[in-house]
This record gives C-alpha cells, sequence and structure tokens, in this order.
C-alpha cells in the first residue's frame, strides 16, 4: 500500500508542472492562431476585390489598344493575392478551394498571354467569352472563403478554449491530490516503522530459541556419532603428524585383539604386521604432504582373536584422510573397513571370468590378459616362447554318440591330462573342443608338439577304450621376431593346416618359417599394392595357324617386375590366389588385354583375338561375366575377340557351376579354350561334358614326337577326336622346324611355341606374315599411339621375313605358361 502511494504521489506531483506547461503552450498556439486568421482574412478580401475588378476588365474588353493590356495587369494583381492565400498554412476545405483558385488564375493567364495587345474587331467576342468565363471562375472560388474561414477559426478557437478549462481543472486536482497523498504517506510511515521494530524484536527471540536448539542437536549428534563408533564395524583413528595416536575408537581394540590406548606411545608403524610397516609409513608421509587430501590403499593382514588361533588373513580397505589444520581435529584420520568378503567374491567373479566353466583351465580372455603381460614384461624381445593350438578330431560326433555330460568329462580328463604333461606351461581351454598350451623360455616346437600328441593318445578315463587325436600346430620364435599375440594367429594357421592334412597330424613352425611366412605376406602386400596402382605388365604370345603361320590370336600373360627383380609368376599367382587377390588380378588382365587388343587391331589386324586365363576362384564372382563384357563394350569389341582359357583342375572344384558360367560365356559370343589338356586330372570325358570351343594340348606331347610314331599317332588320332566333336585343336611349346612339321602333319589348327615367338610386351610385338606372301609388315609399336602406358619399348621390325626368336629350354617354357596357371581374369 505504501509503495502506491509514493508511486501515486510521484505522479501526481510531476503531472502538475506538466499539465501546466501545456496550458500555456495552449495559449500560445489560440493567440497564434487569431493572429494568422486576421492575416487571411485581409487576404481574402483584396483577392475577392481584385477578382471582381478582374471580371469587370474581362466584360469591357474591347478593340482598343490598351484592353488587353489593362486586363492582364489587372490578373497579375489578382495573381499575386491567390499566390498569398496558397503560401499561407490553411488546412481543409479553404486549402483545397484556394489551390482550386490558384488553377483557375493559371488558366486565365495562360488565355490572356496567348491573346494579342491589340485584338482584331472579329476577334474581340471570342476573347472576352474565354477571359470572362475564366474570371468568372476566380471570382466563383475566392467568394464565400471569407466566411467559411472565419466561421471554422471561431469554432477552433471555442474548443481551444474549453480544452484549457479542462486542462487548468486538471491542475488543481493534481496539486490538491498531492497534497492528500503526502500526507497518507506520513501516516503510512509511522505505522511501518512500528511494524518493522516490532517484526525485529521478534526474530531476536526466535534466534535466540533457535540457537538453543542447534545447541540440543550438536550434542545428540556427538552422541549419535560415539555410539556408532563405539559400535560399528570400521576401525578410527587420528595420528598426529609425528604419527603417534592421539585418539583411538572402541573399534580398534576388539578389532586388533589387543587394547590400545592414546597414551600407549605407538605410532603407525606399530599398528601394522612388519611386512607393511614400511608401505604405511609411506603412506602416512604422503597423507602428510598434501593438506586436506586423501590417501587410499588396500593391505590384507592377520587380526589374532583373543583366546583363539590367529584367523586367516582379513582385507582391509584404509584411507588417510590429512584435517592437521582443521581445529576441530588437528590430526590425520584414519579409517579401515574390513573388505574380507567383498575381495572373496571380486576374486570368485574374476576366476569366472576368466576362467572356463567346463574344464576349470584358463580362457581366451585370461591368454589374452597372459600375452599382454609377457608383452609388456619383454619390451626388448630378448625371451622365447612355443604356443601350440590344439582341435580335437571327431569331437563333435564323439559328443553326440556318449552325450553332453560325458563329452565335458572328456575335456576335463584331457585339460588335466596336458597340464600334467606340460607342467611348466599353461593350458588354456578356448571353448568347445580347442585347447592352447603356452611354454615361455621354449623354442622346441617339434619337441612340444610330440609331448602334446603322447598325452592325447593315451585311452580315456571318462570313455574307456577310446582315444582321440587333435591337429596341432605349434610355433616357437623369439619375441623379437614375433610378438606373443602373433604367436596364436601362426599357431592357429599351422593348426588349419595339420587338420587340412588328415587327423592326428601336427604342423610345425619355427623361426625360419615364420620369416618366409612375413616374406610371403610382404610379397602379396607389395603384389596388392601393384594392382591398385596398374604396376604389372602384360605379356602377348602368338598363337598362329599351322598353314601359314599368320597370327589367330595372342595370349595374355602377366608378369611383375619389381624395382629388384623380376618376380617370377608361379611364385606371385599362387600367393594371388591363396590371399585372395587372384580376383583383382583377373580384372586387371582383362581390362589390359582387352585394351591393347583394341590398339593390335588398329594397327592392322582386325581379326586378332585375345587369349586369357581363368582362375576357378573367378568362375564363382557374380560379376566375371558382367566385368568381361563392359570392358569389351568399352574397347568397341565385339564377345569373339576374346578366349576364356580354363584348366581341368578349375572345373573339379565345381564341375556344375564352372559349365554353367562357360555356357553363359558361349552364349554371348565368347569362345571357351581348354589349356593344358593331357596332364593332371585330364580326361577324354570332358571333352563331352564341357561347353569347350577349342583344346590346348600340353608340351608333354612334343617330347619324343619327332622320333616316336606312337606318339605322332596318339596326337593325330586326339586331333581327329577333337574335330569329329567339332572343336579345334591349338599343341603348345612348339620349339623346334621338325616338332612343327609333325604338328602340321597331324592336322592340329593352330600352334604356339618359342619357334614362332616368345611373349613381349605390347611395343614390342611384330605380327609375321604368311608364308608366300610379299610386302613389309610393320611393327605393332610403330602403330600403337593409342597405349603407350607401362609399355616396355621393343625393337622394330626391319623386313617382310619374320622375326624367328631362337628357341628356349623346357624350363623358360614352363615359366612362361605358369604365369597362365591362375588364370587372371575377373
Amino acid at each position: 500500500m505504501q509503495g502506491l502511494l509514493e508511486l501515486a504521489l510521484a505522479a501526481a506531483v510531476l503531472a502538475t508542472p506538466v499539465l501546466s506547461l501545456r496550458d500555456y503552450a495552449s495559449l500560445r498556439a489560440t493567440a497564434d492562431s487569431f493572429s494568422l486568421a486576421q492575416d487571411v482574412t485581409g487576404n481574402l478580401a483584396d483577392a475577392q476585390r481584385d477578382a471582381l475588378l478582374a471580371l469587370v476588365q474581362a466584360e469591357r474588353l474591347d478593340a482598343g489598344d490598351d484592353s488587353v493590356v489593362t486586363l492582364r495587369q489587372q490578373s497579375a494583381f489578382l495573381g499575386q493575392q491567390v499566390r498569398i492565400l496558397a503560401a499561407k498554412d490553411l488546412d481543409g476545405p479553404v486549402a483545397a478551394q484556394v489551390t482550386q483558385a490558384v488553377a483557375d488564375h493559371a488558366r486565365l493567364d495562360a488565355h490572356l498571354e496567348a491573346l494579342p495587345d491589340v485584338l482584331a474587331p472579329d476577334e474581340v467576342a471570342a476573347a472576352r467569352a474565354t477571359v470572362v468565363a475564366d474570371a468568372e471562375a476566380v471570382v466563383a472560388d475566392v467568394r464565400g472563403l471569407y466566411a467559411r474561414l472565419e466561421g471554422a477559426f471561431y469554432s477552433e478557437l471555442s474548443d481551444r478554449l474549453q480544452q484549457q478549462n479542462a486542462q487548468q481543472r486538471l491542475v488543481v486536482v493534481c496539486a490538491a491530490l498531492s497534497l492528500l497523498l503526502g500526507g497518507l504517506l506520513v501516516v503510512l510511515l509511522q505505522r511501518s516503522v512500528r511494524r518493522e521494530f516490532s517484526a525485529a524484536y521478534a526474530l531476536v527471540v526466535r534466534e535466540a530459541a533457535e540457537r538453543a536448539e542447534a545447541q540440543r542437536a550438536v550434542e545428540l549428534s556427538e552422541r549419535r556419532f560415539r555410539a556408532l563408533v563405539a559400535h560399528g564395524n570400521d576401525i578410527t583413528l587420528v595420528l598426529d603428524e609425528r604419527g603417534a595416536l592421539t585418539y583411538v575408537d572402541p573399534r580398534t581394540s576388539t578389532a586388533l585383539g589387543t587394547t590400545v590406548g592414546p597414551l600407549d606411545g605407538l605410532r603407525v608403524g606399530d599398528l601394522v604386521p612388519a611386512d607393511l610397516q614400511a608401505s604405511a609409513v609411506a603412506s602416512f608421509r604422503a597423507c602428510l604432504a598434501a593438506p586436506g587430501a586423501t590417501t587410499t590403499l588396500d593391505v590384507a593382514v592377520r587380526l589374532p582373536r583373543a583366546g583363539q588361533d590367529p584367523a586367516g588373513l582379513t582385507h582391509l580397505a584404509v584411507r588417510l584422510t590429512n584435517l592437521l589444520g582443521d581445529p576441530a581435529v588437528a590430526g590425520v584420520v584414519v579409517n579401515a573397513h574390513d573388505v574380507t568378503d567383498r575381495t572373496r567374491h571380486a576374486a570368485e567373479l574374476e576366476h569366472l571370468a576368466y576362467h572356463d566353466r567346463v574344464t576349470g583351465l584358463p580362457n581366451r580372455l585370461r591368454l589374452d590378459r597372459d600375452l599382454d603381460a609377457a608383452a609388456a614384461d619383454d619390451e626388448h624381445g630378448t625371451g622365447v616362447a612355443a604356443l601350440a593350438v590344439l582341435d580335437l578330431d571327431g569331437f563333435r560326433s564323439l559328443n553326440e554318440r556318449v552325450g553332453a555330460l560325458r563329452g565335458d568329462a572328456v575335456l576335463h580328463e584331457l585339460g588335466a591330462r596336458l597340464r600334467r604333461h606340460v607342467p611348466d606351461g599353461v593350458v588354456y581351454h578356448l571353448g568347445g573342443d580347442e585347447f592352447v598350451v603356452r611354454r615361455a623360455g621354449d623354442d622346441d616346437a617339434h619337441g612340444l608338439a610330440q609331448t602334446l600328441r603322447a598325452a592325447l593318445r593315451v585311452p580315456l578315463d571318462a570313455v574307456p577304450g577310446v582315444a582321440v587325436t587333435a591337429g596341432i600346430g605349434v610355433v616357437a620364435a623369439r619375441a623379437a621376431d614375433v610378438r606373443p599375440h602373433e604367436l596364436v594367429r601362426h599357431a592357429d594357421a599351422a593348426m588349419q593346416e595339420a587338420k587340412r592334412r588328415g587327423p592326428d597330424q601336427v604342423e610345425t613352425v619355427d623361426g625360419a618359417g615364420l620369416a618366409e611366412q612375413a616374406a610371403r605376406q610382404h610379397l602379396v602386400d607389395r603384389l596388392a599394392e601393384a594392382i591398385a596402382h596398374d604396376r604389372l605388365e602384360l605379356h602377348y604370345q602368338p598363337i598362329v595357324r599351322t598353314g601359314d603361320r599368320s597370327w589367330v590370336a595372342v595370349e595374355a600373360l602377366v608378369r611383375w617386375r619389381t624395382a629388384d627383380r623380376l618376380v617370377p609368376p608361379d611364385e606371385f599367382i599362387p600367393l594371388a590366389e591363396e590371399s585372395g587377390l587372384v580376383l583383382a588380378l583377373g580384372r586387371w588382365v582383362v581390362a589390359t588385354a582387352v585394351r591393347d587388343l583394341a590398339v593390335m587391331r588398329a594397327a592392322g589386324r582386325p581379326d586378332l583375338r585375345v587369349s586369357v586365363n581363368v582362375a576357378a576362384t573367378q568362375l564363382h564372382d557374380l560379376g566375371f561375366l558382367d566385368h568381361v563384357r563392359h570392358c569389351l563394350a568399352r574397347a568397341r569389341l565385339s564377345p569373339d575377340a576374346v578366349v576364356l582359357e580354363l584348366t581341368a583342375t578349375v572345373v573339379l572344384e565345381d564341375p556344375e557351376h564352372a559349365i554353367a558360367v562357360l555356357a553363359a560365356a558361349q552364349a554371348v559370343g565368347m569362345e571357351v579354350a581348354l589349356d593344358d589338356f593331357g596332364t593332371g586330372y585330364s580326361s577324354l570325358a570332358y571333352l563331352l561334358r564341357l561347353p569347350v570351343d577349342l583344346v590346348k594340348l600340353d608340351r608333354s606331347f612334343l617330347r619324343d614326337l619327332t622320333v616316336s610314331p606312337r606318339t605322332r599317332r596318339l596326337l593325330g588320332a586326339l586331333t581327329a577326336i577333337v574335330h569329329d566333336l567339332g572343336m579345334r585343336v591349338t599343341v603348345e611349346g612348339v620349339e623346334t622346324e621338325a616338332e612343327m612339321a609333325a604338328v602340321v602333319a597331324a592336322g592340329c589348327d593352330t600352334v604356339q611355341g618359342y619357334l614362332l615367338a616368345r611373349p613381349a610386351p605390347l611395343g614390342a610385338l611384330t605380327p609375321a606374315a604368311p608364308e608366300g606372301t610379299a610386302g613389309v609388315r610393320t611393327g605393332l609399336a610403330a602403330l600403337s599411339p593409342v597405349r603407350r602406358r607401362d609399355l616396355a619399348p621393343g625393337p622394330a621390325p626391319t623386313g617382310a621375313t619374320p622375326r624367328v626368336p631362337a628357341p628356349r629350354g623346357p624350363v623358360d617354357e614352363a615359366r612362361d605358361r605358369s604365369s597362365r596357371r591362375p588364370p587372371p581374369v575377373a
């Protein structure tokens, strides 16, 4: 209420001078309006007079010499008065009518300016009518303005006077209200002072009562604290900065089994066993160095019980808090809590987490932790270790035959047996039928493998008369060569290799074997990088007709040249198959071979085709044929430009799927060749089942072809059979003219070998001219500007006679043909 009165009083006090100033300003405005009205009415009177004189003069317009001039002068007087009126600050209808008068006068002036100074007799009547009409319009405009302006002025003056009277009355009201509110405010202030004094007195009384209640609560809390300390399970001590006891709760004597008091002169080192005194003193000193901080430690002690033998270990969680700066404590508070049950429970949980439920042996998590610890302990890699992975043979069927319970008993028995036979090692059960044995400080992989085999061959007690075997992979190496975690991977790979060979097999790997594996992996990594960055090469060996030795096709053979050597195909292609890189390698070969074929055709061989080798993995690639078709479409070549070569071994992995893929390739126009026929798993039955267009006979048919009639008859018979089945025959490995003659005599269609051309990069290929033809054939290197990237420069041909390289031995031929073995397509 007081606040509202203060606001109202302030408003009334401020409103009084404001309203007075507004009343004064209103009076000033009224006087200004009266002066303006007088001025305007005078101008209106002059304007009316001049307008009437202009009208009279217009009516007297004749052909006299000064009639028009006089009228112009009178119009000028009238215009001056009208413009004075227009310049006044008028509003409403008066301003609009004045504006109209200005416009009408402007029209009168315009007509007068258009008249000549002296009118002709026939012009007088028309000019008089025009100027009279204009003058009458001006007279009509200014007529009545005086009365209208006077009425508007006095009406406004009356309104302003009434408003001023209301403002004056409001000023009086505000002044009276200010006096009234001031009086009320004085009364309210007196009452407020008395009320606040009473409230302050009541507050003092209440604070005194609350202080007494707080004192009683402190005393009660202290009694409660002492009762809790006396009957609780925790040990509470207070030590001074020298480590001497200043407070001991009653629980301490009971827990320690002796009477302890602050006057006994005991120090912190006297309260713990001898083996923990150094640690306790160090912790106490560390706590002293950090005021207000808390130091924690766990200790395991044997607490004696009165009248009893010493009990087992008791685990205490000890906390030291430096409260030397707190005057209420002035010491280091020691709290010790018995956590024996919690520690035992945690140990049980840890055992469950790191041990197998069935065998009780350490599990995979424990193996990982032990390997981490071994790696941390042997930072310099000076130690050696042997690690074996065992996978039981046929355990699933045994488990199904004897039941899950007896199967678990078998695993438990085997785990215990392995621990007995390898007492200096650690046996892990990874789950299922897989065990791991790790022995540190041992590099005898073979000895550990034989020990494990001997342990398993003893008949089982859980299933009498039955002995189990296992596939065992053992790795022994120095930590500097193989980190502990890598031992598991290598041992598992060795175990998988042993399992592939059959039951009860062992595969051991030593440091040299690991180094070889690392080298192989390094080579795989470099091969993957070479494929990704297009660092491989394709060499091409021509396939020619037996009749005229003209080129029919070229076979694409992949080459890998590193910075230091030329890696043999029989070295890196098996690696590609094992590592899964054969798919990427095959896709690169197809794309490059098709692109190079387009270059060869553009250089003068429009009917030339390219043969690419296909691996078994590529046949299972769902995008294999789509990739080949895409490469052909991009090079603008038809599907019959590519011949897919594969061996019978490739077909054996999945005959039905291989037949389906090859049939699909034939359906789109590609040709299929059966490579290396007559070796390995080749059989005449494949000629009946496989969708094949071309059979390539292995070089083994040429070994004694020139000296053995039986070999020549066999070659002729095979050629006749293939022809009867609607297929063509190509003989590989022709190196001498005698062999060439025998192949021609057998009726073979095409040949391939060092006699005709060695494999060469695209830039070094020279197409051979058919026998009996004249003219000079130009080498492809000179006509292939389309692709020059990654091509080795080759010698240019010098004449029409085909360049026949010197024959090479069977070893060289085998090396080149091995590049086709894992057909790089896909």
